[in-house]
Order: structure tokens, then sequence, then C-alpha cells
């Protein structure tokens, strides 16, 4: 492929907006992790609500229809997407290099990624199942991913086709897949091995509990059922934690799924969230939460108070870009899927970079990003969605290296996503 079908494809594929199919200007990121051109937004959100620029006003995203809430700046406070103007000027530079040069072929394709020199095979890439399709045995969203302590299954929550499926490892026993029929989100296990589910549109409840065969056990919350609750973790006391996107805060219900205390209010201070995705908790109990809208990770303790933050919008290594799923190691360290940079990042436990585990998620396919992260004995497991893409990816990962190294230097990327059943490279 010549240099400049290359460059025609990436435009094509990263650099124009869905709504006016135009190369992007002034690309806004959604909280859903959707990009559009400011301009385009603002249009399609004043024909949908009458209004563009109010807060409090919602509106279904474009594309994968999750109820999106403008923020009380309009349009113009959601977060320009950085890495679509890097890239466009990348390109550009590209271009005008190409016709200053006369070249026409002998150029490799667009170095979308360089290779670290230094090379350790000590992760590698293991497996990866599911497929985007709107049957019974693909997914089109995955929202929510989880792992059973005991057994090792995989619960998947896929929020457009309102599935759960429980994965089944060892490859003899068929998988098992159930609907709801309510909207969902997020999922969780309990000791126990019942499934928990954030729910919307339920009647009274932001929370359901299923058995693994489906069957509905019981739902709770219904105080709270307006919220938007999205995220969903269990603590090693049983307590149960629900991000809402609503009023962006963060709801502890006790073990009897009793509530206790919610803390957290909307914006960008030390004590308030713009659109808590995600959560988790550590060996300690703390409460992590992946703050979306404010392109970083906050530590809670038990109580809601904050312990520590990290993270600011940004591409580097160590900035975050609307980060999603979010969980925990052995040793506490927080692996981070970093949406819309493409990436998974390791940080230690109290925020600073380790490494990052996996980069470049857009080689799959057009806008194919990380949303959903799981740990489970030396196994990491990514979700990852994009146009027409859904997939689950498995690594074998020890972290144990980390257990005391506070740092690591830059070329500290453990392997590389790729569609290839060969070990991945790792890099250190």
């Amino acid at each position: 492929m010549t240099a400049p079908n290359v460059v025609e494809q990436i435009e094509d594929t990263f650099l124009s907006c869905s709504i006016c199919l135009q190369c992007y200007n002034q690309p806004k990121a959604l909280p859903c992790l959707h990009t559009f051109c400011e301009g385009c937004i603002e249009d399609y959100i004043k024909k949908f609500t009458g209004n563009g620029n109010q807060g409090s006003v919602q509106f279904p995203c474009p594309i994968c229809r999750l109820e999106i809430t403008l923020p009380e700046g309009g349009v113009s406070a959601f977060p320009y997407n950085h890495l679509i103007t890097s890239l466009k000027d990348t390109i550009l530079s590209s271009s005008q290099s190409q016709n200053q040069s006369g070249s026409k072929g002998d150029r490799p394709d667009f170095p979308l990624t360089d290779r670290p020199t230094s090379k350790k095979s000590s992760l590698t890439f293991s497996q990866r199942f599911g497929q985007f399709d709107s049957g019974p045995e693909g997914f089109v969203n995955i929202s929510g991913l989880a792992v059973c302590p005991k057994t090792g299954r995989i619960i998947i929550a896929d929020c457009s086709k309102n599935t759960i499926t429980i994965y089944i490892p060892d490859g003899d026993t068929k998988n098992v897949s159930f609907k709801c029929d309510c909207s969902i989100r997020d999922v969780a296990v309990t000791k126990a091995g019942s499934i928990l589910v954030t729910v919307s549109r339920s009647g009274n409840a932001i929370l359901r509990e299923y058995t693994t065969d489906g069957r509905l056990i019981a739902q709770y919350g219904d105080v709270y059922k307006s919220e938007n609750p999205f995220g969903i973790a269990i603590s090693k006391r049983e307590r149960i934690i629900v991000s809402s996107l609503q009023r962006n805060r963060i709801h502890i219900f006790t073990d009897r799924k009793k509530h206790a205390f919610s803390f957290g209010t909307g914006g960008e201070n030390l004590e308030q969230f713009l659109f808590p995705y995600y959560i988790t908790t550590n060996s300690k109990n703390d409460i992590i939460v992946s703050d979306s809208g404010n392109h970083r990770i906050k530590i809670h303790k038990t109580d809601g108070s904050i312990r520590c933050m990290f993270g600011s919008q940004g591409s580097a290594l160590g900035s975050l870009f609307y980060p999603m799923g979010i969980c925990v190691d052995d040793y506490d360290n927080i692996f981070v899927a970093d949406a819309n940079n493409y990436r998974v990042q390791l940080f230690s436990p109290k925020g600073e970079f380790l490494a990052c585990p996996v980069q470049n998620t857009f080689q799959l396919g057009i806008d194919v990003k990380p949303v959903c992260v799981a740990y489970t004995k030396n196994q990491l497991i990514v979700s990852l969605r994009g146009t027409r893409f859904s997939e689950i990816q498995i690594y074998d990962c020890d972290t144990a290296k980390f257990k005391t190294r506070p740092k690591a230097c830059c070329s500290c990327c453990f392997f590389r996503v790729g569609h290839t059943d060969e070990p991945l490279e790792a890099w250190s």
C-alpha cells in the first residue's frame, strides 16, 4: 500500500466525523468515548432537545445511544480529543513531506507505533473470544466484566443486547447466556456466586441479583432508580459500591444490600466526580473510582474521604483520556483502561505510573479501544470495543516484579495487542 493510500485510509477511518462524514473540526469526546465535531454534536443536541447549551439536558449518543448528560458549560465543556488533533497534524505533516520528497510508494505504512528495542518475553497473549454479532453468540457493546473467584468463569454484560454471558474457560462446557428485561450496565460476582447487575428502566431498582442460570433473585435500591447507575464493585467486606452518572456520586450498600451512605457531587474539585463510570476496591477496602470526565483516578477510604488522586488529561505515559474500566492485581497495583488513548496502563497503589501493558488498540479496527478490565490468577482480561468490533482478550500477566518497585522507566511496555495466536512480544 502506497503512502498516499495509507494517509487516505487513516483519514477515512480515524479522522472523519460520523455525523457530517467530513474531517473532524474541533473534535469533542463524549463520555461514551465517541468523538464528533463540536458544531455537529451541538446541532444534533439542539435538534434532539431543542436546546444545545443548557445544563441537565440529556441526549443519546448518535452512535451507541447511551444517555449523555450535557455539562453545565454546554458542548464546549466536553473535552477536546487531542489524540485526533495530534493525528491530524501528523497526517498533514506526512502528506507534505511525501509531496516534497516526490517519493511514490517506497515508503512503509504510516507508523502508528514505535517498537521499543529491548525485549523480554515475560508476559504473553493467551486467547481471545467473542466477536461483533447481534446474535446469541456475539457481543455488541460490552459494558461490564467480572470474574468469579471460585470458578474462574468470566461474566460479561452487554448493554446493547441487555444480556449476561458466562464464559467458561475450560472450553469443554458450553457458555451460558441469558437476557434481562431491562437496561443493564456493569456486573459483579458475590462470594456466594450470584451475579449483581446495575440496571435502569427496571421499575424500582438500580441493582438486580441473578443466579448463574438467569433466575432473578431480588432487586435493590428503589430510592435511587432514576440516578442512571453504572459501575459496581464488591469489597472484601461484601459491601456493594455503585456509581451514579446522573448525580455524579457513589452509593455504598451493606452486605445485606441496604443503603448505607453516599458521597460525591458533580464537578471537578477534589471531592467531586464527572461521569464516574467504573469502580473497584483493593485489599484495604479502599474505593477506587474511574472519574472519566475529569480524566483521573480517585482512591477513597471506606468512609468516602479522599486518600489520593492521580492522572490528568493527556496522551503521555501516566496521563489519561477518558479512563474507563479499572481493576487491581494481587499487590493492589491498578490497571486502567485508558480508553481514548487506546491503551491499558498500570499504576502503583499510590498512583505512580508503572507500565503500559496494552497499547495501540486502534490497530485492531476502527476506533477499537479498551473499555473493561479484570485481573485474576495472573491473567489480565480486557474487553475491546470499536465500530462493528467487540471482543475479549486474555493475557498471561505476572505483576510480581512490581510488588516493591515504585516506578518503571518509559520503555516498560509489557506486550502489544494483536490478532495473532503466537505469544506477543514483551518489553521492559
